[in-house]
């Protein structure tokens, strides 16, 4: 008797071990496979530091791993309920014609409604496809911030380089100065004051190397890379010339915003959850299998110890109609929400391209108009003082202020292209295009 219940128990165990120890893993977890970016160098441009950031920022991993765990969710909302082994022991053993019964051991498996599971399996691959788009949004997001830290980094390389270059022009001012002080043409007040314009740019200069080493460390940080790692000398890239048509860009970004598309799929989960909501007034089915080991009379019978093997099904009732309703209403508001929302966004999603393309187009004309109108003016106009500040028509001060507003003018130059640059990156954003899913 021992022995056949060792078999029984045996059998019934190795029939729950398959969807736990044998089956096949539908998908491996997600783990950092992919390979470290090329290393970055001298020749290192905006779109290496892209590719470097896409690739080893941990936030936006972390967001790549969120979505890879949740591909793994429609398989395990699609499966069947776990099948249920029970046993038990009959402390005061029910007697038959055959021989008191011993032992019972039962084997069921739950059955949901047709299509039940498969609508949770939807559920779970909407909500997948859901962090998928949050993925792009937040790699969209990390492209911007790259920009908008190279731009920076951009304007103060700039400028630090052309306050370098005009210490070398002061300093031929000086020289001139002395030269003429020395030959009793000018006054030593000329010197004095291109000494103390001097000063004044080493002072900038301090700054300037202050501010580049806040903004190559902001850059290096988004690359996950060490603060004091070396960048290549930035470069500006012109914006796109198909940007200019406001009603395409409207089309380009509801099409392409990763939130217009969330938006879509929470439509999407809503009425699948509603159909399963509905879905629940069916019921489900069980089917059992019951197994009663039966010991032998003293006095021989026919069929004497002979075990009893019994099937059968049930359902459960879904009768509580107030609460089962109230599952449906909720889905159809949540149904409402998601399409205000969606509605909501769309306008918002216009309203944005709006502002930024007015932003671009903006910083686009104040770099040409300083490019091809206010440089050329300042430069001639220190030209000009320069040469009459040597045949003495032009006092050094006049000199002195034409110097300062050529470097002025190159200076808000390079600062309206790096101001340029992250409004064309904010529009890129707000369009929502260069990303796909991981």
């Amino acid at each position: 008797m021992v022995f056949r219940i060792i078999i029984i128990a045996s059998i019934a165990c190795v029939a729950l071990l398959p969807p736990v120890c044998l089956a096949q893993n539908s998908g491996e977890a997600f783990s950092k496979t992919s390979q470290a970016a090329a290393e970055l160098d001298s020749t290192s441009g905006l779109g290496d530091y892209i590719a470097y950031a896409l690739t080893q920022n941990p936030i936006l991993q972390a967001y790549a791993g969120m979505h890879a765990a949740s591909l793994e969710s429609p398989a395990q909302a699609k499966a069947f309920p776990e099948p249920v082994f029970s046993f038990g022991y009959f402390l005061s053993s029910p007697e038959t014609r055959v021989g008191p019964q011993e032992w019972t051991f039962r084997f069921s498996q739950k059955l949901p409604f047709f299509g039940k599971q498969g609508l949770k399996a939807d559920i779970a691959a909407t909500e997948a496809e859901v962090w998928g788009r949050t993925y792009d949004a937040r790699a969209l997001d990390l492209i911007r911030d790259v920009k908008h830290a190279y731009y920076d980094y951009y304007r103060v390389y700039q400028v630090t380089r052309i306050t370098e270059e005009e210490k070398g022009i002061v300093r031929e001012m000086q020289n001139i100065a002395q030269v003429k002080y020395a030959s009793g043409t000018a006054t030593q007040q000329d010197v004095l004051k291109a000494q103390l314009t001097l000063s004044r740019l080493d002072e900038r200069l301090t700054t300037l190397r202050r501010d580049l080493v806040s903004v190559t460390t902001r850059l290096n940080n988004l690359m996950n890379r060490p603060p004091t790692a070396a960048l290549a000398a930035p470069h500006f890239e012109e914006t796109p010339a198909d940007w200019a048509n406001i009603d395409a860009l409207y089309e380009r970004a509801l099409a392409g915003r990763p939130e217009a598309a969330v938006a879509d799929l929470n439509i999407e989960k809503a009425e699948k959850s509603q159909s399963l909501a509905k879905r629940q007034y069916y019921p489900d089915l069980t089917l059992a299998v019951n197994y009663i080991t039966v010991g032998e009379r003293s006095i021989p019978v026919e069929d004497n110890g002979k075990d009893i093997l019994h099937v059968g099904a049930s359902i459960n009732l879904p009768i509580w109609y107030g609460t089962l309703g109230a599952a449906v209403k909720e889905s159809e508001a949540r149904i409402a929400v998601a399409r205000h929302q969606r509605i909501g966004l769309r306008a918002q999603i216009k309203s944005e391209v709006r502002d930024a393309h007015s932003r671009v187009e903006s910083a686009r004309e104040l770099v040409e108009l300083h490019r091809d109108v206010i440089i050329p003016q300042a430069e001639q106009t220190f030209r000009a003082s320069q040469a009459g500040y040597q045949t003495g028509r032009v006092d050094f001060l006049d000199l002195l202020d034409s110097e300062r507003m050529l470097l002025s003018v190159r200076q808000t130059y390079f600062a309206l292209v790096a101001e340029l640059g992250k409004q064309a990156a904010d529009l890129e954003r707000t369009v929502g295009e260069g990303r796909r899913s991981p």
